[in-house]
């Protein structure tokens, strides 16, 4: 893990990174540091996750100054989210989550958010409760200063909340909860769209008592298609990709449609994630590529997985390539150096999959493309149905069918 400091007007903020690939941004509880999320940023990190974990200020090795006011917290995970090179997922833990919520309100900033994981807090809390429920955890924690002012923000906390409408939610809740199930109910009546899920045998503390559990609960919603699509519709939308024509409309258009293609023939996320952004260099048949859409950008948005098969197929030549990926010796030919690159098994039924649902999209929506690329595109997907799902290769043969009743 490496360390970072993230630099804030008044106060320096102590953190550690793990991983490449989306981003997570972790938020302790109240009296916790940046440690407790260690096993979790680890385990996320091996999954292809990139982690940045705080300590919030009055934390651990944080300044202490302005510590007392809620939003000071919430200021600085303003600044955290806006440090991150594509929206992250944030995870609020109690305090963490508070000063999420607050911080929210600002629409700004929830559109630079791809979801939301908040663990054991809601944004309408109880105060005698929830003072009692600190005092039990340390004496006299009920009436600490920051308590106090977090119990005075109820309007503008049920503001950010609000702002959870268009954003992938998942609240989390111990078993032994300082919430009650009228709690849960008001907060799943304002966020219907919410997950919910319970950890056995924790108290408010989560991440500290199940660390495995609640990792398992995080790369569920991590990988879940709403929180994927966010991150790559924000880097779609930077790129401006809704106004380069495309057979079939707009670029955009299209690499939905591809994208769905995939997914109805069971592509893997990381795939469908890959058919969504396999413009971003341009290719042999589009030349152009996406402004912004580095390779940087797409491992953020969307992962190694994904970034390297869209680097493969931007640099494609077809001529050159395509003879080969169905005998022993695939291998791709790049179209600006002409080297020649062999490729495993598993990244050529992934290429050859992202072909057939990008060409059949095109020859869908271009009645001249049809017309002069069509049969070759019907014989090369003949020779490639061994690399080929069931979906992508009944497909093709109902629209070589249909190509040549047209030529008839």
């Amino acid at each position: 893990m490496t360390a970072i400091t993230l630099h804030r007007p008044d106060v320096e903020l102590a953190g550690t990174r793990a991983g490449d690939g989306p981003g997570v941004l972790l938020l302790h509880a109240g009296g916790e540091r940046r440690e407790v999320w260690r096993p979790i940023a680890e385990t996320l990190a091996r999954n292809g996750y990139r982690c940045t974990a705080y300590d919030l200020r009055g934390h651990g090795d944080s300044g202490a100054d302005g510590a007392d006011e809620l939003a000071a917290h919430a200021g600085d995970v303003a600044a955290m989210i806006a440090a991150e090179p594509i929206p992250p997922t944030v995870v609020g833990a109690s305090l963490g989550g508070l000063a999420t919520l607050l911080a929210l309100g600002n629409p700004d900033l929830a559109r630079r958010v791809s979801g939301v994981v908040l663990v054991d807090v809601v944004a309408e809390l109880a105060p005698v409760r929830v003072r009692a429920f600190l005092d039990g955890v340390r004496d006299g924690y009920g009436d600490h200063p920051l308590v106090r002012d977090a119990l005075n923000q109820g309007p503008r906390l049920v503001a950010g909340a609000e702002r959870l409408a268009g954003l992938p939610t998942l609240l989390v809740l111990a078993e032994r909860s300082v919430l009650t199930e009228q709690d849960r109910r008001r907060f799943t009546d304002r966020v219907p769209h919410a997950g919910v899920a319970s950890v056995p045998g924790t108290s408010h503390l989560v991440a500290r008592d199940a660390p495995e559990q609640l990792t398992r609960l995080l790369l569920d919603h991590l990988s879940s298609p709403p929180v994927r699509r966010r991150r790559i519709d924000w880097l779609l939308e930077a790129g401006e990709v809704s106004d380069i024509p495309h057979p079939g409309g707009t670029l955009r258009a299209h690499l939905d449609r591809t994208a769905d293609t995939l997914e109805a023939w069971g592509a893997p996320a990381w795939l469908v994630d890959a058919g969504r952004l396999h413009a971003a260099h341009g290719t042999d048949g589009f030349p152009a590529g996406i402004p912004g859409l580095t390779s940087a950008a797409i491992l953020a948005a969307a992962g190694a997985e994904a970034e390297q098969l869209v680097a493969l197929y931007g640099r494609c030549d077809r001529a050159r390539s395509y003879p080969t990926l169905h005998t022993d010796s695939p291998k791709i030919v790049d179209r600006h150096t002409s080297e020649g690159r062999h490729v495993p098994p598993d990244q050529v039924r992934a290429f050859a999959e992202l072909t057939a649902a990008n060409e059949l999209d095109v020859v869908r929506h271009s009645r001249s493309i049809a017309t002069g690329h069509g049969p070759a595109l019907s014989r090369l997907f003949a020779r490639w149905e061994p690399l080929l799902s069931r979906g992508a290769r009944e497909e093709w043969s109902a629209m070589a069918r249909e190509l040549s009743s047209s030529w008839a």
